[in-house]
């Protein structure tokens, strides 16, 4: 194998962040695409709110 050449690293660096900044910016597009499809499914608004529900277990009652 040869040796790195003196612009490898600075090269690679930037390819680094590139990316990174490409994942961020197509994880954060999917966030607001999907949000944007399911804008609007809720039909009652507190409908998406789950009711209080008795749970012995979780509250230690026996």
């Amino acid at each position: 194998m040869s040796a790195p050449l003196p612009g490898d690293k600075p090269a690679a660096f930037i390819g680094f962040l590139a990316g990174a900044i490409a994942i961020g910016a197509f994880a954060y597009g999917m966030v607001v695409w999907t949000n944007g499809r399911f804008e609007g499914h809720h039909k009652n608004p507190s409908a998406g709110v789950p009711a209080a529900q008795s749970n012995p277990a979780a509250t230690g009652a026996r």
